[in-house]
């Protein structure tokens, strides 16, 4: 006979969705594209429409340590002086937004059926490598083949409001087919075994803010997109990862997958500021100076222009430190595979990104500890350890980087008559000519990036490690799928918040592709 966890039943959806962030959203609404199906969204935040500042492109700093975010602290950073991080994690409708079937042109496929690109005239972006027809509307964007260069960077933005996962429920009328349960965490996936002693997912406990719980039953599958943080979470107190790991918290083994919550990569990023010689050469004067941001809040309130109308960054470039790392010894005899770089990379993808004063480089050991939850209380954020710059070469790159970028500012052919150098001044590292002497910066003020990826990964079947099969089917059950930037196999080098949306255009049509 099967066996299922007793518990009763309060309502029955084909599929039950599991995060509603950059990718559940997504989901959500291609399933409901098929009118016979039910389809039930949950999310531990409130609905989106609660945080007015997540719809103001400039505005994400009013968000961060606010309710509208999980305000997890890593663990201490023993290569940045013991340093507790702040990283972000989207706690609201809309979120922080290797293998067969995942190559480079499937990928870009699903990344453009996610946009709608409107082009700038004084820009002349690659038109095909763009979409007209999806619910992400974007703005200027340059791409290429090369490894070295500098462009304008994607904006989710259109007519001065940032546009967000949840434009693809709410945007089309097509979706009356979807439920929508906010302020609600997932507590853990409920298994049955069938006649076969198969595990099979059959549907979710749901614990809402006030501590009443529920359970809702999947007819068809549970798909989890809680992102890098807590997708991990749900499986492990659902009983599915490190057989050891779980019994410690007092959960029953159900499915012994040692790479759950494991594997994770992560960005680092260093600010270096700049005095420059006139005000009016930066954007200081509109937020910083005096009345700068009421004026600038008090315009974008009046008709969605000014400063608050469109992210404070834009230009970025890319970069191959081969030459500038040819003295270093450690980069000389470190080992490196067939076709590769010490840090794993082809000679087509960059080492560091340099986004205005920003910079960091691509390459980070994974970081999850032994142990990744406190316990099983499902409100309670995990344990996240990113061992940032513990191997050595990631602190080599990232210094050259920063001296590269350093350069750059001082004598770049369009800086170096109007960079007057560091600030505050007393910082002095316009005068570094070094990498040795970028170390001790980072240490203390280097930070996570926020693009973190792994813990779920896909993998093949002889990875001990991998977590989902290329169907992004949790291994050793069925009806049950993982589709957020947990499940890349690695960290890309670049920003991924696109990626993770064609992550969920993929995911929907396997889903699909079953019924």
């Amino acid at each position: 006979m099967a066996h299922q966890e007793s518990a009763s039943v309060n309502e029955t959806y084909d599929y039950i969705i599991c995060g509603g962030g950059t990718s559940g959203c997504v989901i959500a609404a291609r399933l409901a594209e098929n009118p016979a199906l039910s389809i039930l969204l949950v999310e531990a935040g409130a609905s989106n429409d609660t945080y007015p500042a997540t719809a103001i492109p400039a505005a994400v700093s009013q968000i961060l340590g606010t309710e509208a975010n999980w305000n997890i602290k890593t663990e201490p950073c023993e290569e940045l002086e013991n340093r507790r991080l702040h990283i972000a994690r989207g706690e609201f409708l809309g979120g922080s937004s290797g293998c067969n079937g995942w190559s480079g042109d499937e990928m870009f496929k699903y990344m453009s059926k996610a946009e709608t690109f409107h082009n700038k005239p004084w820009f002349d972006a690659e038109k095909d490598a763009h979409g007209y027809k999806g619910p992400i509307i974007t703005y200027m964007f340059s791409t290429g083949k090369s490894a070295h260069g500098c462009g304008h960077a994607v904006r989710t933005v259109s007519q001065g409001t940032r546009t967000m996962s949840t434009n693809y429920i709410t945007s089309s009328t097509k979706n009356s087919g979807i439920s929508t349960r906010t302020k609600t965490y997932i507590d853990r996936i409920s298994l049955e075994t069938d006649s076969a002693g198969a595990l099979r997912a059959n549907g979710v406990f749901l614990q809402d803010i006030t501590g009443q719980k529920s359970f809702v039953k999947a007819r068809k599958e549970v798909i989890i997109s809680a992102g890098t943080y807590g997708s991990p979470g749900i499986l492990l107190r659902s009983g599915i990862g490190g057989k050891k790991e779980v019994e410690k918290l007092g959960i029953q083994s159900r499915v012994d997958l040692p790479g759950v919550g494991k594997n994770l990569m992560n960005h680092l990023v260093l600010l270096s500021f700049y005095e420059v010689s006139k005000p009016a050469l930066t954007n200081d004067h509109l937020i910083w100076h005096t009345n700068g941001k009421s004026k600038s809040s008090t315009q974008y309130q009046t008709d969605k222009t000014g400063f608050f109308s469109q992210f404070p960054f834009g230009t970025f470039a890319f970069a191959r430190l081969d030459s500038r790392l040819a003295d270093s010894h450690l980069w000389n005899s470190a080992p490196r595979a067939k076709g590769l770089d010490p840090m794993g990379l082809s000679s087509t993808h960059p080492h560091v990104e340099f986004w205005n004063t920003e910079c960091y480089s691509p390459k980070y050991i994974p970081g999850f500890p032994p142990r990744c939850l406190k316990s099983s209380d499902p409100t309670e954020n995990p344990i996240v350890d990113h061992r940032y710059l513990e191997d050595p070469l990631d602190m080599l790159v990232f210094s050259e980087g920063c001296r590269t970028a350093n350069e750059i500012a001082m004598r770049g052919a369009g800086t170096k008559d109007i960079v007057i150098g560091s600030w505050p001044r007393s910082r002095n590292h316009h005068m570094f000519t070094t990498r040795e002497e970028w170390v001790s910066v980072i240490r203390s003020n280097a930070d996570t990036c926020y693009h973190p990826a792994r813990t779920c990964k896909m993998g093949s079947p002889d990875d001990p490690l991998a977590v989902l099969d290329s169907s992004l089917k949790v291994r050793g059950i069925t009806n049950l799928r993982v589709a957020d930037a947990s499940v890349m196999p690695s960290l890309i080098g670049g920003h991924p918040q696109m990626p993770v949306y064609g992550i969920a255009e993929k995911a929907a049509d396997l889903v699909v592709s079953e019924v």
